[in-house]
């Protein structure tokens, strides 16, 4: 449930919810039972964040996005 605000986008139905903490991280799921695919394209899947705002979601490290950040650049 990360991948959304306080309000989850209409075009998706959930059965259940599970809550979840490990190791600093907290998150609850959501047990999908359906989307609606012509909705969420209509609405061009308005209601889901990005991968930094979902960092801000699961974490509880206040520089959570700065970490992100510095890493951007590293090269492998």
């Amino acid at each position: 449930m990360a991948l959304f605000g306080t309000i989850v986008p209409n075009w998706l139905r959930f059965t259940g919810f599970v809550d979840w903490r490990d190791r600093g991280l907290c998150a609850r799921f959501g047990i999908l039972d359906g989307i609606h695919k012509t909705e969420a394209k209509k609405s061009s899947f308005d209601g889901i964040f990005d991968a930094f705002d979902i960092a801000k979601n699961i974490s509880n490290d206040d520089k959570i996005v700065e970490r992100m950040n510095a890493t951007r650049f590293i090269r492998f």
